[in-house]
């Protein structure tokens, strides 16, 4: 091979500048299966429009597709989500994956190179919190938070026409809150149930998600249960990405036709998925973050969870005095469908969306002693 010939050794470990993009690459290989590689074309197509703006480490994004990714950092900000490195990161991953494309990134993302050239060449995104904000969140809830949410809040309702004079104002409003309800013993092992209740301002809710741990699907939890209920499976008790995006769509479908929709739910890292706000964007959901440690004052179904939480175990307690029996994952839909039916009445969803303050809309809601008296900004 001459010296003017790419070697495709190097092409692996040699650290490679703007015009040695993935996609150029592959083009390069393609060349090199001829006698003489058209060095014209190459050049050609390695300064092509659609490659990346970035110097210095290989990338895997189009310019379009980085365009794409800043304005939903610019997006997610206005909306009450963090803006991180790690959260940048999981969206650009979420990108090169959807279509299985090829890239030289770790499992877990970029590293430093790549975002050290995004920052740099997209210079009007800020990833760095207001000092009043960063030490405001260090003490939890305070009023410099609760005022920063009624405003972002404020200007979301504004800006898309939910004003009080429209009479669909309360079918916009959603709120999303997810919460562990139940740990059975099991052999030796613990299994954990989360509940995805979600709630309108409307004063009615959609029927639950119900989640379960375990690594494969169970049939025969929702024999008994009221149509609608929907189960998904994890690992781990919580939410994450896949689940979010199958409650997603369980939501859409649940909810009437009118759009725009705000659905309110808290800064959990599995609601930061690119793929899933992307989807709801298509489909006239708009998503907001409640500010970190705020959702026992500001999430309206929390407020109702504590007595779903007494009642059930009340029920559990006297089905064991009466038969014996505990409450296990085949029967704990049944045994919860008819406690969170009485618990989340239009009354109780009403008066839990008046406390909190966001229908109808009031900032002065939350009760000073609920706030930190003793932040001090310097």
């Amino acid at each position: 091979m001459t010296k003017r010939n790419i070697n495709s050794n190097s092409l692996k470990t040699k650290k490679v500048t703007r015009d040695t993009h993935i996609r150029a690459i592959k083009l390069a290989f393609k060349a090199l299966a001829s006698p003489k590689p058209p060095k014209a074309t190459l050049r050609h197509a390695m300064k092509k429009d659609c490659l990346s703006n970035h110097s210095g480490s290989i990338m895997v994004l189009s310019s379009y597709e980085e365009e794409q990714l800043v304005g939903y950092c610019k997006n997610m900000q206005s909306l009450g989500f963090g803006l991180t490195r790690l959260g940048v990161n999981t969206c650009m991953m979420s990108i090169v994956k959807s279509d299985g494309r090829e890239h030289l990134f770790k499992d877990d993302g970029s590293g430093k190179t790549w975002w050290a050239h995004f920052i740099k060449d997209y210079s009007d995104l800020s990833f760095q919190i207001h000092q009043a904000l960063l030490e405001a969140h260090a003490q939890r809830v305070n009023s410099i938070i609760i005022k920063d949410h009624f405003d972002k809040l404020y200007k979301i309702i504004q800006n898309n026409s939910l004003t009080p004079d429209s009479p669909k104002v309360q079918k916009v409003l959603v709120e999303k809150g997810t919460h562990q309800v139940h740990k059975v013993a099991h052999s030796n092992s613990h299994n954990h149930i989360s509940v995805a209740s979600t709630t309108l301002a409307a004063s009615d809710y959609i029927p639950l998600l119900i989640i379960y741990k375990s690594v494969c699907a169970i049939s025969g939890l929702l024999n008994g249960t009221p149509s609608g209920m929907v189960i998904g499976f994890t690992d781990s008790k919580y939410m994450c990405k896949e689940l979010f995006q199958m409650y997603i769509e369980h939501f859409i479908s649940s909810i009437p036709p009118c759009r725009p929709v705000l659905l309110m739910l808290n800064s959990h890292s599995s609601h930061i998925n690119y793929m899933s706000i992307n989807f709801c964007h298509k489909n006239g959901i708009l998503l907001y973050a409640l500010p970190l440690h705020t959702t026992h004052i500001l999430q309206p179904s929390g407020l109702s969870f504590t007595k779903l939480k007494t009642k059930y175990s009340k029920n559990c307690n006297q089905l064991h005095n009466i038969t014996g029996k505990l409450v296990t994952k085949y029967i704990f839909a049944k045994m919860l469908s008819p406690v969170f039916i009485k618990t989340y009445t239009l009354t109780t969803i009403s008066n839990a969306f008046r406390t909190t303050g966001i229908w109808p809309f009031n900032p002065n809601a939350i009760s000073l002693h609920c706030l930190n008296s003793s932040l001090t900004i310097k």
